[in-house]
C-alpha cells in the first residue's frame, strides 16, 4: 500500500496504520483505509447491509472502532446476523 494514503504522524512526518489511531469514530474513508478498499466500496457494502450499521454524528454516519473490531472477528457477517450475534452475546452476560 502506497505510504501517501497513510495518516502521517505528527511526531517524526512518518506514517502511522490507521489502526494505531485514537479515533473512536470512523468515517467512511477512514474505515476504508483500515479496510483496504475504496471508500465507494464501503458505501456499496453499507447500502447492501454488509457493514454493521453506522451511528449519525448530525448527518454523518460513523462507525464506532469497537463495533468494527467485533465485525471483523465476527466474520463480518451481514448486518443482520451481526446484530443478531450483538444481542445474543449480550443477552448471556
Amino acid at each position: 500500500m502506497p505510504n501517501s494514503v497513510l495518516p502521517l504522524s505528527a511526531a517524526n512526518g512518518q506514517p502511522e496504520r490507521l489502526s494505531d489511531s485514537p479515533a473512536m469514530l470512523l468515517t467512511a474513508a477512514e474505515l476504508a483505509r483500515e479496510l483496504r478498499t475504496s471508500t465507494r466500496s464501503i458505501w456499496r457494502m453499507e447500502s447492501a447491509g454488509k457493514l454493521p450499521a453506522p451511528i449519525r454524528w448530525g448527518r454523518a454516519p460513523r462507525w464506532p472502532r469497537e463495533t468494527i473490531l467485533r465485525w471483523l472477528a465476527a466474520g463480518c457477517p451481514d448486518r443482520r446476523e451481526f446484530e443478531r450475534l450483538t444481542v445474543a452475546s449480550a443477552t448471556r452476560k
